[in-house]
């Protein structure tokens, strides 16, 4: 049983097997709602194979390879205004193989850098919105909302990559 649930049946969601070992990923069948690092089934989802999640895994499976360095896949993370304004932000504005930074990202949406930080370590959709490429100011990686470890997977695959 995955860490959270869902209060309604109108969600699906897919489990699959990555380079960064498994994935569960949630769409309300228009976008998706979440990424989580593992597998497991989440409350209040069937599991299917919607239009949405199909092409979140395609879309995925060519980033880990390389082939991909924007997702084309609508999200819809969960959060307030605030977080969403941010996660937006990243999404258009930290490119692939580049970085940003809590503190740069705070002075630009006019957020104090620890909320950025907090907001970030709680996106509900690693990987399509980059959260992993933002690190602190002083080149310290910060914080992830998957192990540590994954935010650097992710990084050196980006160098590797760009």
């Amino acid at each position: 049983m995955l860490p959270y649930k869902i209060e309604s049946m109108e969600y699906c969601y897919q489990t699959y097997e990555t380079i960064l070992g498994d994935l569960t990923l949630i769409s309300d069948g228009k976008s998706i709602v979440t990424v989580h690092y593992g597998a497991g089934e989440p409350q209040g989802c069937y599991c299917d194979e919607d239009q949405v999640l199909m092409e979140t895994i395609f879309e995925i499976n060519q980033y880990l390879m390389g082939q991909r360095k924007t997702f084309d896949v609508p999200v819809d993370p969960t959060g307030n205004e605030k977080e969403k304004k941010l996660y937006r932000y990243v999404k258009d504005n930290v490119p692939y193989g580049k970085f940003g930074t809590y503190e740069g990202l705070a002075e630009a949406l006019d957020m104090d850098p620890q909320d950025v930080e907090k907001m970030l370590e709680t996106n509900s959709c690693p990987i399509l919105i980059p959260c992993h490429r933002v690190i602190r100011a002083n080149k310290k990686i910060g914080v992830y909302v998957g192990d540590i470890s994954l935010k650097n997977d992710l990084l050196k695959l980006e160098h590797k990559y760009r």
